[in-house]
């Protein structure tokens, strides 16, 4: 059996009180040895997001969090 393995993202990468992180936010093909770096990084950058939401700048982080998302992703 032959399935793709393709690279996806998600688009909103954040929403109203939520973000997408790792696997959520992007899946890589198996044989570009991205994923693990990618969902480490991806983590890291969606608390941050997070804590921008909990301390009332949701707006913010809305937009700040998918524009360094997409960065990651056209890397």
């Amino acid at each position: 059996m032959i399935k793709a393995a393709g690279t996806a993202t998600i688009d909103p990468a954040a929403g109203d009180r939520w973000v997408a992180a790792g696997d959520c936010l992007f899946c890589a093909d198996p044989l570009s040895s991205r994923g693990i770096v990618h969902a480490l990084r991806s983590g890291i950058l969606a608390a941050y997001a997070a804590s921008d939401m909990l301390d009332g700048r949701g707006d913010f982080a809305c937009a700040r969090y998918p524009t360094i998302a997409t960065r990651g992703f056209a890397d």
